[in-house]
């Protein structure tokens, strides 16, 4: 056995024994209940107040900040279970944040954003906030790729994109690099991004008007091919189910019709299928991946919740907003 070798199998090991702890962080069904039907702003605080992860994280009334907060730590606990060639496959994870931020920038800079329009928070990311902003803005940010820095360079160049041209554009840009990154992460990251393309491109579809072409904002790189792609519901799920996806998520797509909440629930079941394959193989990054890529997701449902609460939201319409719930319970033994 080589030594590189032998050293990433020991990596991995710890890695897969520190999941295993920092899963305990994580929250349980009776959380999410608990919040969810908490009498009012105080008795929700109190609970965040006593949550696992609250001992890790402090709890402040900003509920992005929290968020935000919470996913720094994850990241920085991530990065200390991975070898620093590995570090990286994460950001597969982390440039959510980016390409939401740099949608936003990019739009305000072609003065196509309004008034009311704001910056989105951001927690965790692939690339310095800062960086991004600097880009934008027409500045050299060193330490920045330079595939980064082009395509920034072209979007800004071109005066005549909309804001859904923008939108489309850069999530090619990440989906490109996410792909890149899945190749040093095995076969089953792979597959966890090509199925986020593919749900992504079945999202988009469901949205378009039936005079809209598909291929002009679906990205490449899923597992379906781009050309296959309809606005038609039925044809949709006929397609789904003819692919690995869950046949669950086909029916999702023709019950939805006007209901984008029932879509996204559809989607997020999809995902964690291919989450659950991960889970259960030590000696690689996998379960690592798994276990970030739930985390991520407990993180959407424990926002949707903070900022409804905030918003003024009854417990009964505060649960039909909610993503599923995927538990860290696989983990344990």
């Amino acid at each position: 056995m080589s030594a590189p070798f032998a050293s990433s199998r020991q990596t991995h090991s710890y890695g897969f024994g520190r999941v295993g702890v920092l899963q305990e962080y994580l929250l349980t069904q009776n959380d999410v209940d608990r919040m969810v039907s908490a009498a009012n702003a105080a008795e929700l605080a109190q609970i965040i107040t006593e949550l696992k992860i609250s001992s890790q994280v402090e709890y402040n009334d900003n509920p992005h900040r929290f968020i935000n907060n919470i996913e720094r730590w994850l990241k920085n606990e991530v990065r200390s279970m991975v070898s620093e060639s590995e570090a990286d496959v994460f950001d597969i994870l982390w440039m959510k944040d980016d390409a939401a931020l740099l949608g936003y920038l990019l739009k305000k800079q072609h003065g196509l954003t309004s008034g009311l329009s704001t910056e989105p928070h951001v927690g965790a990311t692939a690339y310095d906030p800062e960086s991004i902003r600097t880009l934008v803005g027409g500045g050299h940010a060193s330490g920045t790729p330079e595939e980064l820095r082009a395509f920034v360079r072209t979007a800004i160049s071109d005066r005549s994109l909309s804001p859904q041209q923008i939108d489309t554009l850069v999530a090619r840009f990440f989906a490109e690099r996410q792909l890149a990154l899945a190749q040093k992460g095995g076969e089953a990251i792979r597959l966890f991004v090509a199925h986020h393309i593919d749900l992504q491109n079945i999202r988009t579809a469901r949205r378009l008007r039936r005079d809209e072409r598909p291929e002009d904002h679906l990205l490449p790189g899923g597992d379906i091919s781009m050309s296959r792609f309809t606005t038609d519901p039925q044809k949709l799920a006929d397609l789904v189910r003819g692919s690995h996806l869950s046949s669950a998520l086909a029916d999702s797509i023709q019950t939805a019709e006007d209901s984008t909440i029932v879509l996204e629930r559809g989607l997020a079941k999809a995902i964690a299928f291919d989450i659950a394959q991960m889970r259960m193989r030590p000696l690689t990054i996998e379960p690592i991946f798994a276990f970030a890529a739930i985390a991520q997701s407990q993180l959407k449902l424990l926002r949707t919740i903070l900022v409804g609460a905030s918003a003024g939201l009854r417990s009964d319409e505060l649960k039909k907003l909610l993503p599923p719930f995927l538990s860290a319970s696989p983990y344990a033994d």
